[in-house]
């Protein structure tokens, strides 16, 4: 088979592969009880790490001024400092106190056993309400 030949039938079982795949959705506080404590844990640092990283580019990445006007555009200041509220706060909260993945797993458990009512919501805002509720105090 030459190249050519390679090439197109590795792009027509790509694009076959992807069209099978069925699309994303969020992962349920009952979807994530399922697994165990190894997968949980390694979702969950999943989870906080992209916060962590969403919150960095918030604070670090410059803002981009509007071409014609040369001002920074209201709605993106709005968003970072949106991002920078909801996330910030439980991310310093968490790194400050040392909490390890480990901890987090337990206290997303706990959230969970003590909030039988919510294991239908995706289990990022769980987490999110979890660490909430540890933070504020």
């Amino acid at each position: 088979m030459n190249n050519a030949n390679r090439c197109s039938s590795i792009l027509i079982s790509l694009i076959a592969t992807v069209a099978l795949i069925s699309p994303a959705k969020a992962m349920s506080g009952n979807d994530w009880r399922q697994y165990e404590e190894n997968v949980q844990r390694a979702y969950l640092a999943g989870i906080f790490d992209s916060w962590l990283h969403i919150v960095r580019l918030a604070e670090e990445v410059p803002v981009l001024k509007d071409p014609v006007t040369k001002e920074e555009p209201i709605t993106e200041l709005h968003h970072r400092d949106r991002i920078k509220q909801m996330y910030g706060n439980i991310t310093k909260c968490v790194i400050s106190r040392n909490v390890t993945y480990e901890q987090i797993t337990a206290i997303a458990n706990k959230y969970l056993n003590d909030h039988p009512e919510s294991w239908n919501s995706s289990m990022a805002s769980l987490l999110w309400s979890s660490l909430y509720n540890v933070c504020k105090n």
